[in-house]
């Protein structure tokens, strides 16, 4: 119970993961400490104690499920469906519940007379106790395979992570395997099946406990950690002369020569004017510019156009003359052009600057 404290109090960690793990040793726990007190004779001195571990039984394969799949979902979230898991033991709890609200007396009665002449365990109860969890442990070993499948990278980053949920599956296997056999077994192989039933549980706690000292990231869950990201260039082998000498080259072809006032003009074509290849150039313009040779070219041409629409030459021109003027080879790519980089057509554009300019 104190490590459950500390793991739901501790900083570190994913707030769902450990609240999980929390309850999971806390509620393993509980079971262990209810099952000493009962087969010790202890709970005497506590008879309103008496079958209060029941429901908590029922919880295990939930509790344990639930541990693994927020571990492996990193965009878990909770809903109020999810409370269904819990409705065994709450069924479980609600037919105690009469016995619960018995006299003392009565409970100790109940247990000199199941406890001495036979055991605490009850068969029923057991059996679908034993089902439940091996069910939550099938839904664990595909949610953690899938994650396998669908993020391998995910495994392979979360090393010491992946050696712990191993761990974990094992645990959970030597505790089923134990208590499924003691159940095909007529539940006399191993004596008292009410004491193996803890013990199975106290190994579980116990290797759970030893894998948290071990191993911390089991509070986290899976996270793919990205990896560094790859300049878009780094395959280039410019050198920062070859860039400079590009730079200079471009800026003069559109500065002085007005080159993107071409409908026509290429970046093949201009690189090969520049005795360069394309993909060169276009790393130059995109470093330099942020922009592809495109974009960059289509920005110019529509500040040219929005010269020409400004100028006293506008009312002479019509829409196919002004998209021509600016470098534009057709009415429709100077529209959807200018929408783009302005949000206006260009009518509107003329009609907002003629509002500035009378106010």
């Amino acid at each position: 119970m104190i490590i459950a404290t500390v793991v739901l109090t501790r900083n570190r960690g994913r707030k769902e993961v450990k609240l999980c793990l929390a309850f999971l040793i806390g509620n393993s726990s509980l079971l262990i400490i209810f099952g000493a007190l009962s087969f010790s004779g202890k709970v005497q001195m506590f008879p309103h104690l008496l079958r209060f571990d029941s429901p908590l039984g029922y919880l295990v394969g939930p509790v344990a499920f639930f541990y693994t799949y927020v571990s492996v979902k990193k965009d878990f979230r909770y809903r109020n469906v999810q409370l269904l898991h819990l409705l065994p033991a709450v069924i479980n709890f609600f037919e105690f519940l009469p016995f619960y609200l018995s006299s003392a007396q009565f409970k100790l009665n109940y247990y000199n007379e199941v406890i001495h002449n036979a055991t605490a365990i009850l068969p029923f109860h057991y059996t679908m106790k034993s089902i439940s969890a091996g069910i939550y442990f099938i839904l664990q070993l595909y949610f953690f395979i899938r994650l396998g499948v669908k993020k391998p990278d995910v495994l392979r980053q979360e090393k010491y992570l992946f050696s712990w949920f191993i761990v974990f599956f094992v645990a959970q296997v030597i505790m089923l395997l134990g208590i499924f056999t003691d159940l095909l077994t007529g539940m006399q192989i191993f004596g008292d099946p009410y004491r193996f039933a803890m013990l199975m549980v106290n190994v579980f706690v116990y290797i759970t406990t030893i894998g948290l000292l071990f191993n911390p990231r089991m509070l986290y869950g899976f996270e793919l950690k990205q990896a560094p990201k790859k300049q878009k260039y780094d395959y280039s082998i410019l050198s920062e002369d070859d860039k400079k000498m590009l730079l200079n080259q471009w800026k003069k072809y559109i500065d002085l020569e007005k080159s993107y006032l071409n409908p026509n003009l290429n970046i093949r074509d201009v690189a090969r004017e520049f005795k360069t290849n394309s993909q060169y150039l276009s790393q130059v313009i995109n470093e330099l510019t942020g922009l592809s040779f495109k974009d960059y070219i289509n920005k110019l041409r529509i500040e040219e156009s929005k010269r020409i629409l400004l100028s006293n030459n506008f009312n002479i021109l019509t829409i196919d003359a002004i998209a021509a003027k600016a470098g534009f080879n057709s009415k429709s790519a100077f529209y959807r052009s200018f929408n783009s980089y302005t949000g206006l057509t260009p009518r509107q554009f003329v009609d907002q600057q003629k509002t500035k300019h009378a106010e």
